[in-house]
């Protein structure tokens, strides 16, 4: 029971990990469009 409930946690970090990388991601392709943009 405890390494199917570790695998669960180590699942829903990495998911968290995902999205997070995901939004860093668009938040920095924004900004360089938005740069390009002004120049």
């Amino acid at each position: 029971m405890y390494g199917l409930s570790n695998h669960f946690i180590t699942c829903a970090m990495l998911k968290t990990i995902a999205v997070l990388a995901q939004l860093v991601i668009g938040a920095e392709g924004g900004r360089l469009q938005q740069e390009q943009r002004d120049r």
